[in-house]
């Protein structure tokens, strides 16, 4: 015959499962922190979705996404160089803003863009090759700021 305390040991059981699952879970998402930190002229490596903050400045940059990628893959002849398109998110003294930033292909060099008084030098990686699909998970981004 079934009996209220059944129920209640169901529902502990139930709850303990569900903790259990939540924590391994959460343990297994944080393989990266959201946001690092980083010094003046220091270079740093984001994934999409990670923040940079520059110890002792009021900035902060994030990596949102990429919005093209036309780079002339290695192993390719090509009529143009190409392009890969990044969109940062940057808080400056607590205000939001969206800037895009443009790499051409064909180049292993950082490029360059101001944002303020900041000098926001990037490289995205990895570099396309023939035949081999990059994945939004896949991309990084090189970043070193300077005044």
């Amino acid at each position: 015959m079934y009996q209220p305390r059944d129920f209640f040991r169901v529902l502990a059981i139930i709850g303990l499962v569900m903790a259990v699952a939540a924590m391994v879970f959460s343990i297994g998402c944080n393989n990266q922190p959201d946001e690092i930190s980083a010094e003046i002229g220091e270079t740093t490596e984001l994934k999409i979705g990670q923040t940079v903050a520059v110890e002792g400045e009021q900035i902060k940059l994030k990596f949102v996404e990429i919005t093209g990628d036309s780079r002339c893959a290695t192993g390719v002849e090509c009529f143009w160089e190409g392009e890969v398109t990044v969109v940062l998110e940057i808080t400056y003294q607590d205000e939001s803003f969206t800037k895009t930033v443009t790499q051409p292909g064909l180049t292993s060099q950082m490029s360059a863009d101001i944002f303020k008084e900041y000098e926001i030098s990037f490289n995205v990686l990895p570099y396309p090759e023939l035949n081999k699909e990059i994945k939004a998970d896949d991309y990084r981004l090189e970043l070193m700021i300077n005044k």
